[in-house]
Order: C-alpha cells, then structure tokens, then sequence
C-alpha cells in the first residue's frame, strides 16, 4: 500500500474521463465527447494521463472506477479496462457511485447548503438519479425517476440542487411550481470528482473482488431482435 498514485475512470456516459491523482491532489487529467467510442479512446487516454503525470503503470497503487449507474456498454468498457490493469499490476480496485460523483463534483465547485439531486440521462423523461447530503451520505438511495403530471413535487427536497445531464430537463417542468430549487452548472461527468472519494476508500481499504465485480448497470440495454429478410 505505499504507492498513494490512483488512476480515476469515468466512462458511465458519453464522456470519457481519465485522470490521476497521489494522496495530495491530481496530477493530471483529461476528458473527451466520444458517444460510443470509449473503447478506442479510453487506453489512449490513460496512456497521455501517466506520461503528463511523469508516471508508469508501475507507479500505480489502485483503480478507481465511476461504477454507474450509466450506459451499459460504456460501463462495460471501463469496468474491464479497470480491472484488466488491476490484474496485471496486482493492485486493488475501488468503486464509486456515478451518482455520488457528481454530487462531489457540485460540493468542490460550487456554495451550496442544501441536498444534492444528481441526475443521469436515461432517455425520454427518464433520469437515473439519488439525493445527497453536504456529506454525500444518500438521502435517497439511487433509482430510475420518470417524470409524468402526476409527480407529487414535495418529491424534492427544499432547497434541493439538481446536477447531471439529464437534470435540466426535470428543472424545466418544476422551476415553475419549485422556486426554491436551484440547477447546477455540473452537467457532466468527470474523473476528477472522483478524487476525493477514491482516496478515502483508498485510505480505508474499502476494494472490491476483483473476479466478482460488475458494474451497477440499473437498466439493461435494449437490444431488438433484427427482422429477418423476406427472400
């Protein structure tokens, strides 16, 4: 356990985001829109990360991984990059919830008293979300939220934060009714917000099995069966 040097991963959407941090502060990082594309940008991105960090893979003392919830596929792809270094250089793994992330990513960048809501882009008016507190304990554990007339709005709690990529699109329907609720500038996802979580874990030795670990996908992706052609 003496190389405090973490390599941080976040690929729960489109956004992949790599950066690397020792026990103080991130020594460097870096991030990308690549939609579907994680699974050829990811090494590279790690790679241009150690070499900014004057660092070898041999200088890494855990993985931490954005655990979802998140695209499926996306998920995949950096759950097996994680462990595949993990396994070769014998060095444990660490998860964080997505969700949480972005929580910590509105605490270091922006004055707020009152409870977190990050929201994930599921689709339609489908966010995967939770609510934190300034602790980033959950308030409300992480669930799919479907937006509909119905929705009782004491739902949210006072004075509640909405952060994430789908969270504009609920603000829009309560700002209204809701004016105490306020809409974050934390859009996206970012490896960097998984810092401080990391090194706690790390400090802790909270890893997980690495032969056991899968990501929290929360919604399988929807695979159709194609139509056969008519000959």
């Amino acid at each position: 356990m003496s190389k405090g040097n973490i390599l941080l991963i976040e690929t729960a959407t489109e956004i992949c985001s790599v950066a690397i941090c020792n026990n103080e502060k991130i020594l460097s990082s870096k991030q990308e829109q690549v939609i579907t594309k994680h699974v050829s940008r990811l090494p590279l991105m790690i790679q241009e990360c150690l070499e900014a960090a004057h660092l070898a893979f041999k200088d890494l003392g855990a993985v931490a991984i954005s655990d979802g919830p998140g695209s499926y596929t996306a998920l995949r792809v950096g759950a097996s990059t994680a462990k595949g270094i993990c396994f070769a250089l014998s060095i444990p793994l660490i998860k964080i919830n997505t969700l949480q992330s972005l929580a910590n990513g509105v605490l270091l960048s922006e004055t707020n008293s009152g409870p977190i809501v990050p929201m994930i882009d599921a689709k339609r008016m489908e966010v995967f979300t939770a609510t934190y507190d300034t602790n980033l304990e959950a308030i409300k554990p992480t669930h799919n939220f479907i937006w509909s007339e119905e929705i009782d709005l004491s739902y949210f709690a006072p004075n509640s934060i909405l952060c994430g990529s789908g969270a504009e699109k609920i603000f829009q329907k309560i700002f209204e009714q809701r004016m105490d609720i306020k809409l974050s500038k934390i859009k996206e996802c970012n490896a960097e917000y998984l810092f401080s979580i990391a090194l706690k874990k790390y400090q802790k030795m909270e890893f997980e099995q690495l032969y056991s670990y899968s990501p929290a996908y929360f919604k399988l992706p929807n695979i159709t069966t194609p139509k056969k052609n008519v000959i």
